[in-house]
């Protein structure tokens, strides 16, 4: 399972950025980009309000500990991403960053063991 994790991450990635786009378009195409509206749609009943509090409380634990647990440049790419579309943007694809960072391509243990005494050639 571990093997497919940084794969399955990306199509979360993926996913995760056009679902709520396409959900959202509408929307833009109908009103336009008006804040004023946007902010009154999502608070005029308890439901839209929670669903929007929810969001707005994870986009900044995502940022926060993107920032704490990610080079500047991964944070920043999650900070947008979290911004332009959504937390189910921004969330695997911290995940993906984390993973990459903890597994290199290439490990030296990995060099070691697949060079051979007599040549000491790489064999790859």
């Amino acid at each position: 399972m571990r093997r497919y994790a940084p794969f399955v991450f990306l199509v979360f990635t993926v996913v995760g950025a056009l679902v709520p786009l396409l959900v959202f378009a509408p929307w833009i195409f109908e009103r336009g980009p008006d804040l004023d509206r946007f902010i009154r749609d999502v608070t005029e009943n308890r439901a839209a309000a929670f669903v929007f509090s929810d969001y707005i409380i994870s986009a900044v634990v995502l940022t926060f500990a993107s920032l704490v647990y990610l080079q500047r440049i991964q944070a920043l790419i999650v900070f947008i991403a979290t911004i332009s579309v959504g937390v189910s943007f921004g969330l695997p694809l911290f995940f993906l960053f984390q993973i990459l960072r903890r597994r290199p391509l290439l490990r030296r243990a990995d060099i070691k063991a697949q060079t051979t005494p007599a040549s000491g050639r790489i064999d790859v």
